[in-house]
């Protein structure tokens, strides 16, 4: 006899008065709540659907899976080699005359398009520059970032570099109309990344529902030998 079991997934929405807090919620994503991992991500829609079209439209997201803006757009341009390329285009950026995303590999995976689409490289920082000082000027003057990676290159190289990936693709043309920017005294060489940030794997929900249980483990076992020192204890203060 095959025994099969599912687990059932729900979703809610929730509309925040401040647009601020739906950019911090969104680091709430992979959270163990109960008993799995959580996956919050922006509903791009202003208004709140009813169950039967949320369905319809594709229901919940899956963990870590975001969206560009509805003005953001992706297409695959197939070349006369044989391959193709994956090209963005973003209307806001063209208006201001900001340079185009460039273009991917045509079968890069779309959740990480997204991720790259977030992400812009910055160069001719200070050797020996502080990633947190980094992090927070970024954070001040254009937008909320979601993950730094800083490198420093060979030993030759005369500056730093890093890797910048933003909460929300609305920062990137921020950024990108800053470059230029100084810095420590360095003017900033702002562009756009060809790259995603390389992050830590995320837990899937059956490890999120392991680290639970053994946290419930533990707690039990922690009562146990609590109880067991009180009784020690106890039995001490009796014998004298």
């Amino acid at each position: 006899m095959n025994i099969t079991s599912s687990t059932t997934s729900k979703c809610a929405f929730i509309k925040y008065d401040d647009d601020r807090a739906v950019e911090v919620g969104q680091h709430l994503t992979n959270t163990v709540l109960i008993d799995r991992a959580i996956v919050c991500a922006p509903f791009l829609q202003s208004t709140i659907p009813d169950e039967a079209t949320f369905i319809n439209s594709g229901g919940p997201v899956t963990a870590g899976q975001r969206q560009l803006p509805p003005h953001v757009t992706n297409k695959v341009q197939e070349l006369e080699d044989g391959s193709s390329v994956l090209l963005t285009a973003d209307p806001q950026m063209e208006a201001l005359g900001l340079p185009a995303y460039p273009p991917l590999p045509g079968n890069t995976d779309l959740a990480k398009v997204e991720e790259i689409r977030r992400t812009i490289y910055v160069g001719n920082l200070p050797k020996g520059v502080d990633g947190q000082a980094v992090l927070d000027f970024f954070n001040s003057f254009v937008g909320e970032v979601m993950y730094l990676r800083m490198a420093t290159g060979p030993d030759t190289l005369p500056c730093a570099y890093a890797y910048i990936e933003f909460t929300n693709q609305t920062s990137v043309p921020i950024a990108l109309q800053n470059n230029g920017i100084d810095y420590q005294g360095r003017p900033l060489r702002i562009q756009h990344s060809r790259v995603a940030i390389i992050k830590p794997q995320a837990k899937s929900a059956d490890q999120a529902l392991e680290e639970v249980e053994e946290a419930i483990r533990m707690g039990k076992t922690l009562k146990v030998i609590e109880k067991a020192k009180l009784i020690k204890q106890e039995t001490k203060r009796q014998a004298r």
